[in-house]
């Protein structure tokens, strides 16, 4: 039964009362139409909270869609202008680059002493490709993802980290020959550009830099010590300035130090499963651009092997080197420059680029927005 309406004396002195307005409205809302509102408001404010990820992830894929939209459009308008047969084959290429990246992380998380599933890896590989997209840290989202999942299996958060960044060392380290490749490739042909020399030595710093943090726990633990009370002390004092408690609890830097160490110590000692880890690597570097010249012939223009992998090559090179996810435009304005430099024509060095582009990375984003349901970190049961 509803209660009776307050009075107006009551209601004089809630608003006298200086604080809390709007907590005051809401309880005068509520006792004036019946505990009924409360239940819905309650459920509608759980509801919220348990989505509220889902409002921001879908923002970021419509702003991703306008902004891209006519990149989009130029994917299908150029898709039906190919040859049929080489187009399927570029295509399945591409699956089998896919199921090789998540065997990649399989193997590199069986060194590091995380128990995973090869195909229960695949929907995280595309969830995290798409966060990267829509969400700018750099990659380190898709780092986050594969450790939350290994959490949420049972796994060691601080392993999984240990595997991811093996992930990231063994496929920016197979890429350097290629790098080395496609430049030595350019110098001969005379089109070596300055900026192209300079961005891939910063790729190889930064993939060194990698490999310090990866071999950190196991050659120099105390300084791993210090890295991970550091970030605690950063997270901590954030939420202080805050005014929010500690997030992350006193034990927490040497607890994670200890799990990091104890990773690199396997990895160290399972040589096995680390040079499976390479050789995939490698074999996914392979097989792209093997799916790069399928493009090229089904548009009519068959690239010369050097072509091939030095467009590829700076692919990598300046989606890895950019603020922007995924180096979404500039790498593809780069890659159609090294074919144009090469003697092919614009129209079809745009045309390859749009396609390989398409089909490495903005498919692939579109599947990853399809499979973060199904990704145990954003609550799904993948």
């Amino acid at each position: 039964m509803p209660l009776a309406p307050p009075t107006g004396p009551q209601l004089l002195k809630r608003s006298a009362r200086p604080k809390s307005c709007c907590g005051e409205a809401i309880k005068v809302l509520i006792q004036t139409t019946g505990p009924d509102l409360e239940v819905r408001l309650r459920g509608l404010l759980l509801w919220v909270r348990q989505h509220w990820i889902w409002f921001l992830v879908a923002i970021g894929f419509l702003v991703l869609v306008f902004t891209q939209a006519s990149n989009l459009r130029r994917v299908v308008a150029t898709l039906i202008q190919g040859q049929v047969i080489w187009l399927v084959a570029a295509v399945l290429l591409q699956v089998a680059y896919y199921l090789d990246y998540a065997l990649l992380y399989k193997f590199s998380f069986a060194a590091a002493g995380v128990m995973s599933r090869w195909f229960g890896l695949i929907p995280v590989l595309f969830a995290s490709m798409f966060l990267k997209a829509v969400v700018p840290t750099g990659g380190l989202s898709s780092l986050v993802v594969f450790v939350d999942d290994a959490i949420k299996r049972g796994q060691s958060g601080a392993r999984a980290l240990e595997g991811s960044l093996l992930v990231l060392v063994a496929d920016l380290a197979m890429t350097i020959p290629f790098i080395a490749f496609g430049l030595g490739y350019l110098y001969v042909r005379g089109v070596l550009q300055p900026y192209q020399a300079i961005v891939s030595a910063l790729f190889v710093l930064f993939a060194a830099a990698l490999v310090v943090l990866l071999l950190l726990g196991r050659f120099r633990p105390e300084s791993l010590r210090g890295v991970f009370k550091w970030v605690q002390g950063l997270v901590n004092g954030v939420a202080l300035r805050f005014g929010e408690k500690p997030l992350v609890p006193p034990d927490w830097a040497e607890n994670q130090a200890r799990e990091y160490i104890c990773a690199a110590c396997d990895i160290a000692g399972h040589s096995t499963p680390v040079i499976y880890t390479l050789g995939v690597a490698l074999a996914a570097h392979i097989i792209n651009v093997a799916s790069l010249y399928a493009v090229s012939v089904a548009y009519r223009y068959p690239l010369p092997l050097g072509a091939a992998v030095a467009a590829f090559a700076l692919d990598i090179v300046f989606s890895v080197i950019n603020i922007i996810p995924h180096g979404l435009g500039v790498a593809e304005g780069v890659m159609a420059l090294v074919l144009i430099s090469l003697g092919v024509a614009a129209t079809d060095a745009v045309t390859i680029t749009i396609i390989f582009r398409g089909l490495n990375v903005w498919l692939p984003l579109l599947i990853g927005f399809f499979f973060l349901r199904r990704v145990r970190s954003l609550g799904g049961g993948a």
